[in-house]
């Protein structure tokens, strides 16, 4: 009887470990076949580089999603698709929120996750093609594509005041481009403004294009030349286009500014700064992240998730 139990126990053990290990493989496949579709949108996020923090969405087509769990991050990183750079960040928080989402027919739940970059003491910082990279403990990875990143300084507003903003959005190559942006300021003094500054380095406008409305009821979709030939110069220094405009004490100005884009893409949100001088000192006036349109239909990747090994 003994020497049977002998015989028979190897099999047992082996019977036992071989079931674990089908059960494993069998879970794992599971596990990547089920979790492995994600939606996210691209998006122009701005950070205060006094708190370089930010929150991402994401949506899961499961609940409980194993790889949208901090417990099995190991770490994450951001990174610039354009070349090696990255940064490893604090992942502060997932948070799966009660949010469904029906994208092509399918079921999406939504995960915010908060995160914080490790740079301080820096004026300005830009990523026009910025990746997610998560990294787990089962050395796995994972990278989605989020859009574009820029930290900015914040500045004190001193003489200026901001009215009225609204975008100037046209269709170009198929796309809804924001082409200018018209803005109503005022001055409590005489100063002179010497240049504006687009914060998103993809952007940029020239001071002698831009012209002043005295109607400001037009529409967002009105064609942008049809607004410029409208308008009149702005009060150049020494008549100047190529120099800076002059704003008087107590005036309301509607001025347009045309946007020049490096390669025709649609950014719907822009922060600038108004550069200006006061009784010959230098100031700076900044314009917080305005989003100047949105699109009746949030365009967003599907993306399905490959498994790699670091």
């Amino acid at each position: 009887m003994k020497k049977k139990f002998k015989i028979i126990l190897p099999f047992v053990i082996t019977s036992i470990l071989g079931l674990a290990i089908i059960a494993f493989i069998v879970f794992s496949f599971v596990r990547k076949k089920d979790y492995n579709y994600y939606l996210v949108s691209e998006e122009n996020y701005y950070l205060d580089a006094n708190n370089p923090t930010f929150n991402i969405g994401i949506y899961s087509n499961h609940q409980h999603d194993y790889y949208l769990n901090s417990k099995t991050i190991n770490n994450v990183k951001i990174k610039n698709e354009l070349n090696d750079e990255f940064y490893t960040v604090k992942l502060n928080q997932i948070v799966e929120e009660d949010s469904i989402k029906v994208y092509q027919e399918k079921e999406y739940y939504k995960y915010r996750l908060n995160i914080t970059l490790p740079l301080k003491e820096i004026d300005k910082f830009q990523i026009n093609e910025t990746l997610l990279e998560f990294t787990y403990h089962s050395e796995e990875k994972m990278t989605l594509k989020i859009g574009s990143l820029i930290i900015y300084k914040p500045s004190d507003n001193l003489h200026l005041n901001i009215s009225a903003m609204k975008g100037i959005v046209n269709p170009l190559n198929n796309l809804q481009i924001l082409c200018g942006i018209g803005i109503s300021l005022k001055s409590n003094v005489d100063l002179i403004m010497k240049k504006i500054i687009i914060l998103d380095d993809r952007v940029s406008l020239k001071m002698d294009e831009i012209k002043i409305l005295d109607k400001t009821d037009y529409q967002n979709s009105t064609n942008l030349e049809e607004l410029l030939e409208g308008g009149r110069l702005p009060d150049f220094v020494f008549n100047d286009p190529s120099q800076a405009i002059k704003i008087s004490k107590n005036t309301n100005y509607h001025y347009v500014l045309p946007l020049t884009y490096q390669k025709l893409t649609t950014i719907n949100t822009l922060a600038f700064k108004i550069i200006y001088e006061y009784q010959n000192v230098e100031y700076e006036y900044l314009i917080n992240p305005f989003k100047f349109f949105s699109t009746t239909a949030q365009d967003y990747q599907v993306i399905k998730y490959v498994a790699t090994n670091s």
